[in-house]
């Protein structure tokens, strides 16, 4: 996974059925780092966008990524235990086989 995350990241995020769940929390996972469950809880609650990455891709052409902004804060048990099970979902979505382990 950790080889090239960007092409794993795209083969998951163009996967039907694949989750709405931040891109740097993909990153993260195929990384098989620890997530940041202020963003998986932001990303899922989030009604705004914070443009983080832009490519240009020639003449006039340029790929804005937007990420949610950082707008909920993990501050009780009930937010921890969301972002956790989004995070939950959101692995055992890329490894099925990790569902026993959780």
């Amino acid at each position: 996974w950790s080889d090239d995350t960007k092409y794993f990241q795209g083969q998951i995020t163009a996967t039907p059925g694949c989750l709405s769940f931040p891109l740097s929390q993909w990153t993260l996972l195929l990384e098989e780092q620890a997530p940041d469950l202020e963003k998986v809880l932001s990303g899922h609650y989030s009604t705004s966008i914070d443009p983080k990455q832009s490519q240009t891709l020639g003449k006039g052409f340029k790929i804005i990524v937007s990420q949610p902004s950082t707008t909920h804060k993990v501050k009780t048990y009930g937010d921890w235990s969301i972002a956790m099970d989004l995070w939950i979902e959101a692995l055992t979505f890329i490894m099925p086989w990790k569902e026993s382990e959780l």
